[in-house]
């Protein structure tokens, strides 16, 4: 394992390469449905709208896969001193120090992927305060907050699970576990806001 994961110090920036790259293969496939249904003769009337908006989505999506490919833009997470920065594209960004983590913990999240569900083990996942999360990460609408935000913000009740997960983070579940254990261990009590002094 790299340094950089049990480093404390270092500030670790997670990109989009794993999320661009699936961006990529998928757009690819949806360009090749929409090539391949424009010159199949058993596809036709209003069967050629769905191969015409195949092949649009497959544009769009290869054109983000390759912009954050060669891109790097804003990361989707950073780990510094001050906590974890967690950006939602063109969404949300937001900072959860390290003193509002309650744990740290591996989960298995089950993701559902057309008609099954796939599990992802040892997923690394910060707790917070369920007030902390109304106030600071929830989103009221639920287009903005898309299909998959319910795997991603777990709520339990008094706590929320925030998941990091490795199938979008580039790095492995064991480094990012590490990354972030390390440093609510070392700056958890470091974050805290400095109380006034009384008169």
């Amino acid at each position: 394992m790299h340094s950089k994961y049990t480093d404390a110090n270092y500030t670790l920036k997670f990109g989009r390469q794993k999320v661009a790259r699936a961006f990529l293969i998928l757009g690819v496939l949806c360009i090749a449905i929409g090539i391949f249904g424009t010159s199949a003769d058993f596809i036709r009337g209003h069967e050629k709208y769905i191969v015409y908006f195949a092949f649009a989505l497959g544009v769009f999506l290869t054109g983000y896969g390759l912009h954050h490919t060669f891109n790097a833009g804003t990361p989707i997470a950073v780990l510094s001193p001050s906590g974890i920065a967690l950006d939602i594209e063109w969404v949300k960004n937001f900072l959860i120090p390290w003193h509002e983590v309650k744990a740290v913990e591996k989960i298995d999240v089950r993701v559902p992927t057309k008609g099954w569900y796939k599990t992802y083990k040892d997923v690394t996942a910060v707790v917070v305060s369920k007030r902390f999360y109304d106030r600071v990460v929830h989103i009221d609408n639920a287009i903005l907050r898309g299909p998959g935000w319910d795997h991603n913000f777990i709520d339990s009740g008094d706590t929320v699970q925030i998941a990091l997960s490795h199938a979008v983070l580039p790095a492995s579940a064991v480094e990012i576990f590490a990354a972030v254990d390390t440093r609510w261990k070392a700056f958890r009590d470091k974050t805290k806001p400095m109380k006034a002094a009384k008169p």
